[in-house]
């Protein structure tokens, strides 16, 4: 049996919460949840996802038959690094706007190489895993 891909823990997220994705469901509900995923990439714009990495992952022609592989044959959540920022006490919760919250929970997980740019452009914070945070 081959081995099982690996998706972040936002990827299953936006499966599970966003387009209902099951592992138990049938082949036919799971092309429906394929279908969802398409949907949201011709959208062009993906508003509706939770993080900027899934929004990253999506629109990566490469990572697209991957997701269709996990979605129709299973996954397992990769527990690896989960970058963020963390300047003094706080932690970033809006990229976007350039926001931070003391509330570790709420901090936002984006990708190493955002993160980088970000840090970088601020002139201030670091790049922090996450999961070594709590």
């Amino acid at each position: 049996m081959p081995e099982k891909v690996k998706l972040s823990k936002s990827m299953d997220t936006f499966l599970v919460e966003y387009l209902a994705y099951k592992p138990s469901m049938s082949t036919t509900q799971k092309g429906k949840v394929i279908q969802g995923v398409l949907d949201e990439i011709s959208k062009g714009v993906l508003s509706y996802s939770y993080t900027q990495e899934v929004d990253e992952c999506l629109a990566d022609n490469r990572n697209l038959a991957l997701l269709m592989r996990a979605i129709l044959d299973g996954y397992e959540i990769y527990t690896g690094p989960r970058w963020g920022i963390k300047a003094g006490n706080g932690y970033m919760n809006d990229p976007v706007n350039f926001g931070f919250t003391d509330i570790y929970e709420d901090a936002r997980e984006i990708t190493k190489i955002t993160a980088d740019a970000i840090v970088s452009r601020l002139g201030f914070g670091e790049v922090v895993d996450l999961n070594e945070e709590a």
